[in-house]
């Protein structure tokens, strides 16, 4: 016999003597599997396959949540560009028709304003704040100027006609006007804001008042349109 032949031969000596008991084994193991442990493994593979589908999900709506976010940020980066290219275009078609009232050119107007005339800043401020229902004193260089502006004019949209900002650091008298400021709200630091002929803060006071709620009320209150 060779070696292959006794291996077989041991095989079919051990399942005639065994046989029964190997297949009653092997259909009890497959009645435990039946009643006790193939419910618990697909519940276990389910569950692997929900947190694996939870995670994607996770990741899916954080990625849209972020591509949504970058994208509300741009177009309040280009509203805010739009609405400073509006300011210098209202700017200069107010020198252009002011030139044009007094009859003047350029020249003569630059002539006339180098003059020196007695300003009175505290005037200027009650003419301002009257003028509009939103007046913003401010610097453009600073950055709670910027903050009250992109509030304002950025996220309530406040139409063009209803609001108006004096940005201290690029006309005459500067400084003048802010002393007025010091006179009547207290502080002479940038920006200073009104509404309705009310003096509401500065830049943190008009972030505040936006956080709680408050600004739009007033806004309302104050008759203030808005862009649709």
């Amino acid at each position: 016999k060779t070696q292959f032949d006794s291996m077989i031969e041991s095989i079919g000596q051990f399942f005639e003597r065994y046989g029964w008991y190997a297949l009653f084994g092997a259909f009890a193991f497959f009645l435990i599997y039946q009643k006790f442990l193939h419910d618990k493994i697909q519940n276990l593979y389910e569950n692997r396959e929900l947190v694996k589908q939870k995670k994607f999900d996770e990741s899916q709506q954080q990625a849209n949540q972020e591509r949504m976010e970058k994208a509300r940020l741009k177009m309040q980066e280009e509203y805010s560009k739009q609405v400073q290219r509006e300011l210098e275009i209202k700017e200069e078609q107010a020198q252009k028709r002011k030139i044009q009232k007094l009859g003047l050119s350029e020249e003569e107007l630059k002539a006339n304003a180098n003059k020196p005339a007695r300003f009175d800043g505290l005037q200027f401020v009650k003419d301002q704040v009257a003028s509009k229902p939103v007046v913003i004193f401010s610097k453009s260089w600073c950055p709670y100027s910027r903050k009250a502006k992109q509030i304002l004019i950025g996220s309530y949209r406040i139409d063009s006609h209803f609001y108006t900002v004096i940005e201290l650091d690029e006309i005459e008298n500067g400084e003048l006007i802010q002393d007025a400021l010091q006179r009547v709200t207290g502080g002479r630091s940038v920006p200073r804001v009104f509404i309705q002929g009310e003096f509401i803060g500065g830049g943190d006071d008009t972030e505040r008042l936006h956080r709680e709620n408050k600004l739009s009320p007033m806004l309302k209150a104050a008759n203030v349109k808005f862009v649709e």
